[in-house]
This record gives C-alpha cells, sequence and structure tokens, in this order.
C-alpha cells in the first residue's frame, strides 16, 4: 500500500514515482542544502505565513521525497519533490532577482519567474508559498516592497 504522499506525488508525475516509507527522522543526513536548510528550521505542523501576510499554510509532512504543504482555504495537499526545491537557489542566482509570479491563478506562465520554474513539477500554484517556505528556511529573501513580489538568494545562501 502506498503513502499518501507516493500517491499524491504519483498523480504528478504518473509512472515514474517509487517511493520509499517517508524518513521524518532529524538525524537523517539531507540528500542536498535546501532539504538541509528547511530541516533545520522548519518542523511537521508549522504554520506559515503566505508573501502577502494575508493567510497561512501548514507543513503537514518532510519525507525523504518530498515535502507536503496544505495550502488555500481548502488546505489542499500539495507534494513538493525535493528536486524541484534543490534547483531553485540555481535557477534565482542565474536571473539574480526573480517575480514570484505575475500571472496570479491564470494558466499563462512567465518561465522566468518563480512559478514559471515550479510548474516545472508542481501543476499547481505554488510560487508563494513556496517562497515563504524558503524564506523562512534562510534560502530566499523576499521583496515585498513591489508588486508582484520578488525573491533573490538570502546572504547565507549565496556562493
Amino acid at each position: 500500500m502506498q503513502s499518501i504522499e507516493a500517491e499524491a506525488l504519483h498523480r504528478l508525475r504518473p509512472g515514474k514515482t517509487k517511493l520509499k516509507t517517508p524518513n521524518t527522522s532529524p538525524r537523517r543526513t539531507a540528500s542536498g542544502p535546501v532539504e538541509g536548510a528547511i530541516r533545520e528550521r522548519i518542523t511537521e505542523g508549522s504554520v506559515l505565513d503566505t508573501p502577502s501576510g494575508t493567510a497561512t499554510f501548514e507543513v503537514e509532512t518532510i519525507s525523504s521525497e518530498c515535502i507536503v504543504l496544505l495550502l488555500g482555504k481548502g488546505r489542499h495537499r500539495t507534494p513538493i519533490p525535493w528536486e524541484c526545491l534543490e534547483g531553485v537557489p540555481a535557477f534565482v542566482e542565474g536571473q539574480g532577482k526573480v517575480r514570484i509570479s505575475g500571472t496570479g491563478y491564470s494558466s499563462d506562465v512567465d518561465p522566468n519567474s518563480l512559478d514559471g520554474y515550479l510548474k516545472h513539477f508542481v501543476s499547481r500554484a505554488t510560487a508563494g508559498w513556496v517562497a515563504a517556505l524558503l524564506e523562512k528556511a534562510g534560502v530566499l529573501e523576499i521583496d515585498r516592497s513591489e508588486r508582484p513580489a520578488s525573491v533573490k538568494l538570502a546572504r547565507e545562501a549565496r556562493h
């Protein structure tokens, strides 16, 4: 029987997902720097603010394959694979400053935005929540002074 995370991730990448039982032990060696930063600063059950500060979301599960966020008023289960999150710093660093999104919930995607990058992995609009998650983990800084908001690498995450 597959775990709930496996079933959800399988829907995102059918036929390519074989997940192990989630390992949420804090002693587990992280597979990458983003996962390590998240595990160091965020725990299952953490409630975080959206970039606008008008709503919250929850970290439901941190497994060996993904992190599962509960998003929106409906608390929609959204697994985000580590491979996706590990690629965010390189994507942002390559551009210096990246808009979180510019299209809202439209199906039109700006490929140069964080939303555009994330849509390669997750079909749902997740950019604001992922930006807030990675800010809390010390990976990104959010510039909320303009609309749409943008992100850059946090000082501690720069090479």
